[in-house]
């Protein structure tokens, strides 16, 4: 579409809004929300990444001269690589707090001291599960389903935010030096790299080329040959 169109700017937009509305659809996971649910959900998440993450390396791409994609592919992936992290590290904390505390009330409801209710919450597994009293194993898929959910809320002000950013984009022309991104689609990392070298050979040879045309134009360089009568 973007190839027909030119247009890219829609897509960023449209992917925030619709994993938006899959992020707050998923704040309402529960225990008791049936699979078939739950993979809708990730798909419509899913479907609004594809819309941002590769629309956006285009848009990267093609914001720069042809000489400096692939110097600009690199930077985009590396802030890219950090935010996951940093992501992944912080909302994984927020989830692991919520889920030791949930487990705690579950061990403790059932009678365990606050050790020993301490040591079950860091050492349950599949198997230990399995072998639970019925009410204790329901107890803790409630606490995984309430640990998670709420952690939901905590991504919405990053999307609202990705949308007012998304908002001010400009839609610039597709670049026609830039190989496939002149076709709407986004170089990777390599040929990414490989398009940068060639432009910049190309550039070398541009600079030599001119070097020889001054030189076979230089006014000084005159026929000394005498002259006889």
């Amino acid at each position: 579409m973007i190839s027909k169109t030119g247009k890219y700017r829609i897509y960023p937009i449209l992917g925030t809004i619709i994993t938006g509305i899959a992020m707050v659809s998923m704040t309402t996971l529960s225990a008791s929300t049936p699979i078939w649910l739950i993979c809708v959900f990730l798909f419509v998440f899913g479907a609004g990444l594809g819309l941002i993450m590769q629309v956006v390396v285009l848009v990267v791409q093609n914001a720069v001269p042809a000489g400096e994609i692939g110097t600009a592919t690199s930077t985009n992936n590396y802030f890219r690589e950090v935010g996951a992290s940093l992501g992944t590290a912080v909302f994984g904390t927020i989830f692991t707090t919520r889920l030791t505390e949930n487990l705690l009330g579950v061990f403790t409801g059932a009678g365990a001291s606050p050790e020993g209710a301490s040591e079950a919450a860091s050492t349950i597994d599949p198997s230990t599960l399995n072998s639970l009293p019925d009410e204790v194993r329901e107890g803790i898929v409630t606490a995984y389903a309430d640990a998670l959910a709420p952690v939901f809320w905590y991504l919405v002000p990053f999307i609202v935010l990705a949308l007012l950013l998304s908002l001010f984009l400009k839609q610039i022309p597709l670049s026609d030096q830039a190989g496939l991104v002149a076709r709407g689609e986004a170089v990777s990392g390599e040929e990414a790299e490989r398009l940068e070298a060639a432009q910049r050979g190309v550039g070398r040879a541009d600079g030599v080329s001119a070097t020889a045309v001054a030189a076979d134009a230089d006014p000084t360089d005159t026929d000394t040959t005498p002259l006889t009568r």
